[in-house]
C-alpha cells in the first residue's frame, strides 16, 4: 500500500481534536503518516496533540515556530507521501474514508478524488449521484455549492503536485492550492460518498488565519490573479476562482471597509470584464450570494449592486419567442429549494390526460435535478431554469396564455415570507380558468377561501372539508421514475427523512427504540437518515447504526429510498403539531413509501387515513410500541415483505387511479 500524508491544521480546536485524530488513526487504511501543524493554538489543542503523538508513531506535529512562520507551508514541504490528504482539527472522518478515496485515484488513475461533504451544523451533504472521471465535469459541478472550495474533501497525488509545483500556500489557504489543482489535473474522480463531516466548511483552511495583515493578504490575492492572467481560462474556471476571492475578502476583513474597497479597486483594474461575459451562471451566483443585509457582491472584478436588475433578458427572449404545441401544461415551481418533488408524478398524470409538459423552476431547483430520474420516460418539450425574478417577470407576461394549463405546484412560497404565488407574480394576465394551484397547507384554503375561488385546486391527501367556493380535488404524486422493486437486504435499512435533532420528541421516540433493540440482542440493521443532523446528538451506543446523509439531492434521495427496506415517518400521536398529518395536510414521506413500494412503521393513529395497514405496512399502537414494531421488520422474512410490498403496489396503483380520475374531472 501507498504511503498517505494526511495534514491536520489545527488552531483552537480543543473541543473537537480527540474525535479528529481518533477518527484518522482508526482507519480501514492504515499506512498513513500524520502530520499535526498547530497554528499557534492558545487553548489546550497542543497538550492533546502530545498525548496523542505518544500513542501513535504516526502523528508527528509542526508547532508555529512565531508570527511570520508559514507553518502549513512549511509542513507541506515535510511530506513524504505517495498521496496527500487533509482533514482540519474540527472535522472528523469516516472510517473507510482514505481506503475509499486511494481505491478511487488507482482504478481510474485519477491526480484528484473529491467526494461529498456531510454539515455537522446544518446537515447540508453536497452530493451527486454519478461516479465522475472528467476533471471539468468534476471542477464545474454545482459551483455555487462549496464542495470545491475545500481540501478536506480531497485525496491528491503527490506526483502530480510536484509535476506542476503545486505547494500549500498557507495563507489565503484553500484558494491558491485548489486554483491550481483545478486548472492542471487532467484526470480527477468524484465519488458519492459523503464520508467527511465538517463544521463551518466556510473557513479556510488555516484557522489561525484571521489575524493576518491586509498587506499580505493583498499579496496573497496578487498571486492569485498573476496566476489567471499567465494561463488560459475558460468561463466557468474564472467564475471558480472568483467565487475563492469572495469567500477570502468576507471571511478576512468583511467589516474593514477601506481594505474592502482597496480589494475592489485591485480587482476592477485587474479584471474589468463587461457584463456581457457573465452568462447564466452569474444569475445563480448572484441568487445564492446576495442575502438580506448584503447589497453588494463582487463577480470577478465586478461590483454587483442589488440594485442593478435581476432579470435575465436573454432568457425572457428565448422563453417568450416560442411556438408552444397546442395541449402544453406549463409547471412553475416558484420556491427555490422545496417541493419539485411533484413534479414527475403530476407530470405523469397530465400526460396521461393527453398534455405535454413544459417546466419552468430556479436556477437552484434545477441544481438538484428533480427529474433525473423520470425525464427519459415522461412527454416534457422543454426544462427551464432560470432566476426567481426572471420567472416572476415571465408569469406577467400575457404570453403565459398560449399554455391550455399554468400548473403552479406550490400556492405559498416560502422564500418570499410565505406570500401566494398569485400575489408574487401581480399583475399577471393568466386566465382564472387555466391556472392549477398545489395547496400544501389545507389550513390555509380552509381560512382564505376566497384566494382560491375560480381557480382549480389540487390537494395531495385524499381529505374532505366544506369549500363551497373552492374547486379542489385530490391528486397524490408518487411517480418518480421507472425504479425496480428491491428484495429485503440482509441487514435491513430503516430510511428517516426530516432533522435529527434530539429537542424532536419523535426522535427521541426513535432512540428509545434503538437502545431497546440494542439492549435485547437486536444489531442487525442500519438507519438512514437524510436530512440535517449531527451525529454527536446520537446516544453513543446506537451511533454506529446510524449514517446521516444530511440535504440531498433528488437522485441521490430516490437512490437512497429504493436501497432502503422500511420507511420511518416517526409521527407522534402525542405531539398536537403532528395532527396537521390527519386533517391539515401530508408528509412526503407518504409518496415516497407509495412510489418505491417501502412499508412504513407508523402509528396507527395516523395509518388509515393514509392507507397504511397491517397487511401492507406494520402499524403499531403507542410510541413505546415502536422497539417491537422494529424487530419485527428486522425478523421479517423476505416472502412476507415481498407480500407486504406487494400490497403497497395495489393501493398505489388504486391511489393513481383515483387521482387521474380526479384530475381529469377537475380539467372538464
Amino acid at each position: 500500500m501507498k504511503l498517505i500524508s494526511v495534514i491536520v491544521p489545527v488552531y483552537n480546536v480543543e473541543k473537537y481534536l480527540s474525535k479528529c485524530l481518533e477518527s484518522i488513526i482508526n482507519q480501514t487504511y492504515q499506512n498513513l503518516e500524520i502530520i499535526c501543524v498547530d497554528d499557534g493554538s492558545t487553548d489546550s489543542s497542543p497538550k492533546i496533540l502530545e498525548e496523542y503523538a505518544k500513542k501513535d508513531t504516526r502523528i508527528k506535529i509542526v508547532e508555529k515556530l512565531n508570527a511570520e512562520d508559514e507553518v502549513l507551508s512549511r509542513a507541506f514541504s515535510l511530506l513524504s507521501g505517495d498521496f496527500v490528504g487533509f482533514v482540519r482539527g474540527k472535522d472528523y472522518i469516516s472510517a473507510n474514508f482514505f481506503e475509499t478515496m486511494y481505491n478511487s485515484s488507482i482504478e481510474n488513475n485519477a491526480d484528484v478524488v473529491t467526494t461529498s461533504l456531510s454539515s455537522l451544523e446544518k446537515g447540508v451533504v453536497l452530493v451527486t449521484s454519478e461516479l465522475t472521471i472528467d476533471t471539468d465535469k468534476v471542477f464545474e459541478r454545482k459551483l455555487n455549492k462549496q464542495s470545491n472550495d475545500f481540501c478536506g474533501n480531497k485525496l491528491y497525488r503527490r506526483s502530480f503536485l510536484q509535476k506542476y509545483n503545486i505547494s500549500y500556500p498557507g495563507d489565503v489557504a484553500d484558494s491558491l492550492f485548489l486554483i491550481k489543482t483545478m486548472y492542471y489535473s487532467k484526470n480527477a474522480a468524484f465519488i458519492n460518498n459523503s464520508c467527511y463531516y465538517y463544521r463551518n466548511a466556510s473557513d479556510n483552511f488555516s484557522e489561525g488565519n484571521k489575524k493576518l495583515k491586509s498587506e499580505k493578504l493583498t499579496e496573497d490575492i496578487n498571486s492569485i490573479i498573476k496566476f489567471c492572467k499567465e494561463n488560459s481560462l475558460n468561463k466557468r474556471q474564472k467564475f471558480h476562482i472568483k467565487s475563492f476571492l469572495n469567500r477570502v475578502e468576507k471571511f478576512y476583513f468583511a467589516d474593514d471597509k477601506d481594505y474592502t474597497s482597496s480589494i475592489d479597486s485591485l480587482l476592477d483594474s485587474n479584471f474589468p470584464h463587461k457584463l456581457s461575459f457573465i452568462d447564466r451562471l452569474f444569475y445563480v451566483y448572484m441568487e445564492k450570494e446576495f442575502s438580506s443585509n448584503q447589497q453588494v457582491i463582487n463577480f470577478f472584478g465586478i461590483k454587483i449592486s442589488r440594485k442593478l436588475p435581476k432579470i435575465d433578458r436573454i432568457f425572457c427572449k428565448k422563453f417568450l419567442n416560442r411556438k408552444i404545441k397546442p395541449k402544453t401544461v406549463l409547471f412553475v415551481e416558484l420556491n427555490k429549494e422545496c417541493h419539485c418533488e411533484v413534479l414527475p408524478g403530476y407530470i405523469k398524470y397530465l400526460n396521461d390526460l393527453g398534455y405535454v409538459a413544459d417546466v419552468l423552476i430556479s436556477n437552484t431547483q434545477e441544481y438538484e435535478k428533480p427529474l433525473y430520474f423520470a425525464e427519459k420516460t415522461l412527454q416534457i418539450e422543454n426544462i427551464f431554469n432560470t432566476t426567481s425574478d426572471t420567472m416572476i417577470h415571465i408569469l406577467r407576461n400575457r404570453f403565459i396564455n398560449k399554455y391550455d394549463y399554468v400548473f403552479f405546484t406550490s400556492t405559498i412560497v416560502y422564500y418570499a415570507d410565505w406570500s401566494k404565488a398569485l400575489d408574487l407574480i401581480k399583475p399577471h394576465h393568466i386566465r382564472n380558468s387555466k391556472i392549477i394551484l398545489t395547496e400544501h397547507h389545507i389550513d390555509i384554503m380552509r381560512k382564505n377561501q376566497e384566494d382560491y375561488s375560480g381557480k382549480k385546486c389540487v390537494i395531495l391527501p385524499d381529505y374532505k372539508f366544506d369549500a363551497e367556493d373552492v374547486n379542489y380535488v385530490s391528486a397524490n404524486p408518487h411517480y418518480f421514475g421507472d425504479f425496480k422493486t428491491t428484495q429485503k437486504n440482509d441487514t435491513p435499512i430503516f430510511l428517516m427523512a426530516g432533522a435529527l435533532e434530539a429537542s424532536r420528541k419523535n426522535v427521541k421516540i426513535l432512540f428509545d427504540a434503538l437502545n431497546s433493540l440494542v439492549d435485547n440482542g437486536n444489531t442487525n440493521f442500519r438507519i438512514v437518515v437524510i436530512g440535517r443532523g449531527e451525529m454527536d446528538d446520537i446516544p453513543e451506543k446506537i451511533r454506529p447504526f446510524f449514517e446521516i446523509k444530511g440535504r440531498v439531492d433528488y437522485p441521490t434521495l430516490y437512490s437512497e429510498v429504493n436501497n432502503a427496506d422500511f420507511f420511518l415517518p416517526l409521527l407522534d400521536p402525542e405531539n398536537p403539531d403532528h395532527d396537521r398529518y390527519i386533517k391539515d395536510g401530508t408528509s412526503g414521506a407518504f409518496q415516497l413509501i407509495y412510489g418505491f413500494a417501502k412499508p412504513c412503521l407508523i402509528n396507527k393513529k395516523f395509518a388509515e387515513v393514509h392507507g397504511f395497514d397491517s397487511e401492507n405496512s406494520i402499524v403499531y399502537d403507542k410510541n413505546s410500541d415502536l422497539a417491537e414494531a422494529m424487530a419485527d421488520a428486522i425478523n421479517m422474512s423476505k416472502e412476507e415483505y415481498e407480500k407486504k410490498q406487494t400490497k403497497l403496489k395495489e393501493y398505489a396503483a388504486g391511489l393513481y387511479k383515483k387521482s387521474l380520475e380526479n384530475l381529469r374531472g377537475l380539467l372538464k
